[in-house]
């Protein structure tokens, strides 16, 4: 069965990055791509839901991989 990642409720921070770790589950996901072509530095991303929830939003460098969540891991919501 597929994983997610596990909501630790700690947002990540320019100074936290720390992978939170999976929890088992089926869950799908929606890939947004954006790029950036600027010096590296911290950024914040922020996603409006209609509902609270039911999203989970977490960044990647470069690509993502459903197999294995913590390649290429940057951050996330919480």
């Amino acid at each position: 069965m597929p994983s997610r990642l596990f909501r630790d409720g700690i947002p990540s921070t320019c100074a936290n990055k720390a992978f939170p770790g999976t929890s088992a589950g089926s869950h799908l996901y929606e890939l947004i791509r954006y790029q950036y072509y600027g010096q590296a530095q911290c950024v914040t991303v922020s996603y409006a839901a209609k509902s609270t929830g039911d999203v989970f939003v977490a960044a990647y460098n470069g690509s993502f991989n459903p197999a294995s969540l913590s390649t290429n891991y940057l951050g996330d919501a919480a």
